[in-house]
């Protein structure tokens, strides 16, 4: 895995080290992913991922970006512990054709 993919899914871009985050938390997960895959095979696989890691989600919006390179999801998320955020945002890296998730 390249550094510049390593560095768009830091968990220290999602929390700040000063900062706490009070568990359980939910927040609008946005997932940014290439549209050489299509979205329907997309879909499926965030949501095999959010079952394997036990994470309640529902998918809000998609919207292709403006020259139809990819595909934004954006999800709702309730995450328990910071373990399995850490879990999460590990397990998003194995996504196919995901670029980043904030």
């Amino acid at each position: 895995m390249d550094q510049d993919r390593k560095k768009n899914f830091s968990i220290g871009d999602v929390v700040d080290k000063d900062e706490k985050i009070v568990f359980p938390v939910t927040y609008v997960l946005k997932i940014v992913l290439d549209t050489h895959i299509l979205p329907l095979f997309q879909k499926e696989e965030m949501e095999r991922l959010f079952l394997r890691v036990k994470v309640p989600y529902s998918f809000l919006t998609s919207r292709p970006s403006s020259k139809g390179n990819y595909i934004s999801y954006s999800v709702r998320i309730t995450l328990t512990d910071y373990e399995q955020m850490k879990l999460l945002y590990t397990d998003l890296r194995s996504l196919p054709g995901i670029k980043f998730a904030v």
